[in-house]
């Protein structure tokens, strides 16, 4: 069994600019999430964080941060939560739940979903911890 990442979020870093993010997040959402699609390919950089925890349930990390994200599988298929799986550049896998997202998250595909755009204000999808870093 993989590490689970629980309460996730996509980051993403400033070099990579406001167009990068917009695109991750449209194709997540629209051709990933709403179409129910097996696997998403990253259409360009992103980082997946939240609180990393071992195969028994401990927890490994509070501010997990992955290096770049490839792709994601959705591994089970539920009627409340999917299972998904996301693989990064380095090879490591790592497991997430379809609605075990955190506030920040929620805001970001809730904006995506009802207007197609995001916030572009600094730091308007990060945690206070994280705002004024070199993140989006």
């Amino acid at each position: 069994m993989n590490k689970t990442v629980r309460d996730w979020e996509f980051y993403f870093l400033k070099m990579d600019g406001e167009q990068n993010r917009s695109r991750v997040v449209w194709t997540f959402t629209f051709q990933f999430w709403k179409k129910e699609e097996l696997t998403y390919e990253a259409p360009g950089r992103f980082f997946l964080g939240g609180r990393l925890f071992d195969e028994n349930g401990a927890i490994l990390d509070n501010d997990f941060f992955s290096t770049a994200v490839v792709k994601i599988e959705r591994v089970k298929k539920s009627s409340t939560s999917d299972l998904l799986r996301a693989t990064t550049e380095d090879g490591e896998t790592y497991d997430f739940y379809s609605d075990g997202y955190n506030s920040f998250m929620f805001l970001l595909l809730r904006d995506m979903m009802q207007t197609g755009a995001l916030n572009e204000r600094k730091g308007f999808y990060l945690k206070r911890s994280l705002r004024g870093r070199d993140l989006l």
